[in-house]
Order: structure tokens, then C-alpha cells, then sequence
């Protein structure tokens, strides 16, 4: 295998994610040869639509239960297929400990995120993670308007989620280096109650993720 191959997944939104997800991405890691330890979730991973702040739709499928016993069955499927995943915290996975917090509970008694969804000891989550080499930062980039910008502010290559109608690779170059920042678009499933939200956006979202072979960033529709 490729060690300088690198697969970065778009925000999933388990278990709302994209019919062909899973299996698109295990393409990937085949057709560019990407070691398992070398695949990336850039965050969004899940949804955890029942603990967001906005009101909630009232033909919803399922009850917040429901909804955590489905993303622990699929998170198994994805824990298969990708058993050392590395993940970026982001704000939808966090939205269960932002719920705890917001109703004042102490830190004693709030489960992680691992806990609660049965994810498996061999991924590991990270604020962000540094990859050297081929120096790129991997970050879910909601403080930043594109991957772009956050690669000129921390000067290093980045690929970022978050922004789902972004998709793509920029680059930018100065006297002293040129840079580029990679937007991975996202892996969920339009058609899903939980996405009511962007029904009237200007911008759609657009189903992909990025590689990077021999340094190289490519982005990858989900076609």
C-alpha cells in the first residue's frame, strides 16, 4: 500500500447518511490503495438530529432512541470497513455533550461520545490532527468561510467538512510557499427529514470526499 496515500471522508451524518456512502468510500481506499491508517473523518460523522437546538420536525421518523440505536447498528458497519478511523471533533457530534451541559449537568455524570454510540478503542478523536510529510492540517472548519482561508491562517495544506455545498481544492501561492485547501463536500442524504432545513438554501450540498496521492489532493463526487 501507498503510505502517502490518504482518504478524507465528508460529513456523513450517521444514520442519515447517503444509500451509497459507505460503499463509496470503501471504493476509494481500493482504487487509490489507502492504508487504514491513513483515513480521515473530517467530522459530522453524526447527525444527532434530536439533540440539536432547533425546533424539530413533527414528522419525524424517529425518537431519539431510535435514532442512537440506528447510529450505533451503522456505526458498526463503518468500524468494519475502516477499523483505525481518525476523527475531527465537530459541532454535530458534540451537540449530546453541548445538550448536558446546556441543562447544567457536571462532568461526573455525562457518558462520551464513545460511550453512548459503542464506537470502537481503535479510532481516535481529535480537536484536529497535524499529518507530516505532505503537512496537512485536518480540521471540520466551521470558523472558517473555506478550506482555503484556514490554510493560509495556519499555513499548512488543509482539508476541511462542515460547509456541504463547498467541494473542491484551491491553492494560493506567495513568495515563500504555495498552499492549498481542499473542501470535501458531504456523504448524508438530502432526502432525510433531518435535512428540512436546507429545502429552500440557494446552494446545495455536494456528495463527496478528497485523496491525496503522492501529495497531490484530489476531490472525489459521489457520482
Amino acid at each position: 500500500m501507498k503510505r502517502d496515500n490518504f482518504l478524507f471522508i465528508g460529513d456523513v451524518h450517521l444514520p442519515f447518511e447517503h444509500p451509497r456512502a459507505l460503499e463509496f468510500c470503501k471504493g476509494l481506499v481500493k482504487d487509490f490503495d489507502i492504508p487504514h491508517e491513513n483515513i480521515y473523518s473530517v467530522g459530522d460523522l453524526l447527525d444527532q438530529y434530536h439533540f440539536s437546538r432547533w425546533p424539530k420536525s413533527p414528522d419525524a421518523m424517529h425518537t431519539v432512541g431510535q435514532e442512537i440505536e440506528l447510529a450505533r447498528e451503522k456505526i458498526k458497519k463503518w468500524a468494519r470497513a475502516f477499523p483505525e478511523m481518525k476523527i475531527v471533533e465537530s459541532n454535530h457530534d458534540s451537540r449530546i455533550i453541548k445538550k448536558a451541559i446546556g441543562a447544567d449537568l457536571p462532568s461526573q455524570v455525562i457518558r462520551s461520545l464513545e460511550e453512548i454510540f459503542e464506537l470502537p478503542d481503535t479510532w481516535e478523536i481529535k480537536d484536529q490532527f497535524v499529518i507530516m510529510g505532505p503537512d496537512i492540517l485536518v480540521c471540520h472548519g466551521e470558523e472558517f468561510p473555506d478550506a482555503l482561508q484556514a490554510a493560509i491562517h495556519y499555513g499548512l495544506n488543509v482539508v476541511q467538512g462542515h460547509h456541504h455545498a463547498k467541494f473542491g481544492v484551491q491553492y494560493r501561492r506567495s513568495r515563500m510557499q504555495m498552499l492549498w485547501g481542499a473542501a470535501t463536500g458531504w456523504l448524508g442524504d438530502v432526502g432525510q427529514y433531518a435535512f428540512e432545513y436546507g429545502d429552500k438554501s440557494k446552494f446545495k450540498p455536494i456528495l463527496g470526499s478528497t485523496v491525496v496521492v503522492n501529495g497531490i489532493p484530489y476531490a472525489v463526487p459521489l457520482l
